[in-house]
């Protein structure tokens, strides 16, 4: 009987300081036994420098990479043709106007790329060709001002951005600012922009010092759940046409630590029911039902990330669901490993699987 694997990407920092110039692999191909759970040693796949977020491409038949440096070692966006057994093949690389390129997002049209600038603080269109190479720059969108932390806010910083459905738009997360802006995103590329203030009432405004980081959204619903970096908080909106509505906001632990917060990943789990966050100032993953009634988030479980203690896991910068729901990967950034779980699909719970693989500085994982 021949086991079934279940194959992932992972992108991972590889230069100096995340802003290294460093040709080896940044991107790298494993498998999960859908058995057991236990991981193939990563192989490398593509050579590029700080890979630090993935995206798919329509069919999955293209993936796209962020090169997350300054401007001194050149930010770029690079477009891959997968191959079989995982193997990458470069089809194109463009230039990034900005700095720090730490997400990039396709729309579900596959036609459109946008990517979020951290240092810079500003968002990019790229329109796609249909062999799947990036192609011209559509919009450059740059927003302005501070937030109540000057270490940490003294700029725009742009850390996410989405495409939303029904109605379609383009949302962009800047922890800088304690802002989600969203803003109005028409087929041919399109953005309505008429003036930061218009963006503030047509997305949410967080309370100072939050420092929003990512956001999840379940296919066919309104409801918007984001995590922010700089208070371990989680909240929740729901959008009624271009109006956002906050409808919760939670802690994700109920207890207080000297630690300082620092929230990473949120993921949906594919059948809407339950939701995942990392956190990495305890390196813990947190797991939250939701009510398909309200949206609203209720506490299920906490778990360290380390899968068992022996690994040391420490800092899950990512996390990631398999399509069939099955499994959740960590990539354990200051650890230097990625570990498994199994999740069980009545309750949402994880379970550790009990294997690590080591791998230099995982960021993302992308199945």
């Amino acid at each position: 009987m021949t086991t079934k694997l279940t194959g992932f990407f992972v992108g991972t920092y590889n230069g100096p300081d995340q802003v290294g110039d460093f040709a080896g692999d940044g991107i790298f191909h494993a498998q999960i036994d859908r058995a057991s759970g236990a991981m193939s040693v990563p192989k490398g796949v593509a050579k590029c420098a700080n890979p630090s977020y993935l995206a798919w491409g329509r069919g999955k038949k293209h993936l796209f990479a962020v090169k997350e440096v300054t401007n001194k070692h050149q930010p770029e966006l690079l477009s891959f043709r997968v191959e079989n057994e995982g193997a990458l093949s470069l089809l194109n690389k463009v230039k990034v106007e900005g700095e720090l390129p730490c997400h990039l997002s396709v729309n579900k049209a596959g036609t459109f790329l946008a990517c979020a600038q951290y240092l810079t603080g500003n968002t990019l269109l790229f329109a796609l060709e249909f062999d799947g190479k990036i192609g011209p720059l559509v919009k450059n969108i740059q927003h302005f001002g501070t937030g109540p932390n000057s270490a940490r806010q003294e700029g725009p910083h742009a850390h996410f951005v989405g495409f939303l459905n029904h109605p379609d738009q383009l949302a962009i997360v800047d922890l800088g600012l304690d802002r989600v802006f969203s803003y109005p995103f028409s087929a041919d590329g399109n953005i309505d922009i008429e003036g930061e203030s218009r963006a503030v009432v047509m997305g949410a405004e967080l309370p100072g010092g939050t420092g929003p980081r990512h956001f999840a959204t379940i296919n066919g619903s309104n409801f918007i759940y984001v995590i922010c970096e700089m208070k371990a908080i989680v909240f929740v909106f729901k959008r009624a046409g271009t109006t956002w509505r906050k409808v919760q906001s939670i802690e994700i632990f109920d207890d207080k630590s000297a630690t300082p917060d620092s929230g990473a990943a949120i993921k949906i789990s594919p059948d809407g029911r339950f939701l995942y966050v990392s956190e990495r100032g305890r390196s813990k993953i947190v797991t939250f039902s939701i009510s398909q009634k309200s949206g609203k988030i209720s506490p299920v479980q906490s778990i360290s990330s380390n899968g068992q203690k022996s690994f040391n896991s420490q800092e899950p910068r990512d996390i990631s669901i398999s399509a069939d729901g099955k499994f959740l990967i960590a990539a354990n950034q200051k650890s230097n490993n990625l570990t498994s779980f199994f999740r069980d699909r009545n309750s949402g719970e994880l379970k550790a699987t009990g294997y690590e693989v080591e791998l230099n500085q995982p960021v993302c994982v992308l199945f």
